[in-house]
């Protein structure tokens, strides 16, 4: 016996000991689940559910499902093959709706197919109504190489620093390597955009301003640093 319980209750648990042993060989394969439920749970819901759930109310016309289906089948989420031209497709119809951010992948998707380029260009330009940054960024450089669109160094120009003022750094750097080439080619302006770039740690800026700088007399590069900074910022 058990010193401090009673009788009655010794004899509770000793009878009651096998069906608990019983209910723990039920119970340890329940407990060897846990692990697995564990990273299930671990996935994002949008894993969890699968492309199933998302094309059900993509066909029903939500513009946010289709985009999602557009992102799981660009990537090859979960259990789904990426399919480049499913992916297109849903992005298309999410864009059609007005989804800015669909027009800008469908854009991304159809710059590497042939022959798109100009359809391209016309998600990107949605895109970039919308104010989303890197879809501007990528509409300026399509004027800047003529690509489904006319080359327009000018109208680059305009599409990089609106990019820039929508807080895409990296748009900078580019409009220091426009200023070397455009219409309007002035080396100063191009490193005061270098040294607005450095300042913002743009990759590559900093080479570049010192590559720059020194080609420029001691005044120019005075003369580039103030201009810099009264560069609009974002």
């Amino acid at each position: 016996m058990t010193p401090g319980l009673s009788v009655a209750v010794q004899r509770l648990l000793h009878s009651a000991l096998p069906s608990l042993f019983a209910l723990g060989a039920l119970l340890l394969p329940a407990l060897a689940l846990a692990e697995p439920a564990s990273l299930w749970e671990s996935l994002s819901w949008d894993d969890r559910i699968g492309a199933s759930w998302f094309e059900s109310q993509a066909e029903a016309g939500d513009a946010n499902a289709q985009y999602r289906l557009g992102e799981i089948y660009e990537a090859g989420l979960g259990d789904t093959a990426s399919d480049e031209a499913l992916a297109i497709a849903w992005y298309g119809k999410a864009a059609e709706q007005g989804h800015a951010r669909a027009a800008f992948r469908l854009g991304r998707l159809l710059e590497r197919q042939s022959g798109q380029s100009e359809a391209a260009a016309a998600a990107y330009r949605q895109a970039s109504r919308a104010r989303l940054p890197e879809a501007t960024y990528n509409l300026a450089r399509l004027h800047r190489d003529g690509v489904g669109v006319e080359r327009d160094l000018r109208r680059a120009g305009e599409l990089y620093r609106q990019a820039y003022a929508e807080g895409l750094s990296r748009a900078t750097l580019d409009l220091a390597q426009l200023a070397l080439v455009g219409v309007e080619r002035d080396e100063v302006v191009a490193l005061a955009w270098a040294l607005r770039a450095r300042e913002d740690g743009v990759p590559g800026a900093s080479d570049f301003a010192e590559r720059l700088s020194a080609l420029l007399a001691p005044e120019a590069r005075d003369t580039a640093a103030r201009l810099s900074g009264d560069l609009p910022r974002p």
